[in-house]
């Protein structure tokens, strides 16, 4: 929501550069050439920026995926020695299926 309002802050940026002033001097019509340009910076600014609540999701189930792997158990192969998670159906190494 933050990258919307970003991107919205430099749009309203760019259209006060449509702004007709009618008795500015060379200088303040030299500014407001450069308000679309800073408003369009702004908008690209808006647009590639990271937003962290965008992440939050996507952070909860990481984390919450790594605890599930964390609380399960090992299990060794019985044909090959190695250790593998329970929730698996067979070994990764060997190919080998635990008996259910």
């Amino acid at each position: 929501m933050a990258k919307v309002k970003i991107m919205l802050l430099g749009i309203a940026i760019m259209l006060l550069g449509g702004i007709i002033v009618v008795n500015a001097s060379d200088f303040l019509l030299f500014l407001l050439s450069l308000v679309p340009l800073a408003g369009f910076g702004i908008v690209l600014y808006g647009f590639f920026s990271k937003d962290e609540e965008e992440d939050l999701p996507e952070k909860t189930y990481e984390i919450l995926r790594k605890q599930q792997r964390d609380a399960e158990e090992d299990v060794v192969c019985p044909k090959c020695g190695e250790k593998y998670k329970e929730s698996y159906n067979a070994c990764p190494w060997c190919g080998h299926k635990k008996a259910e």
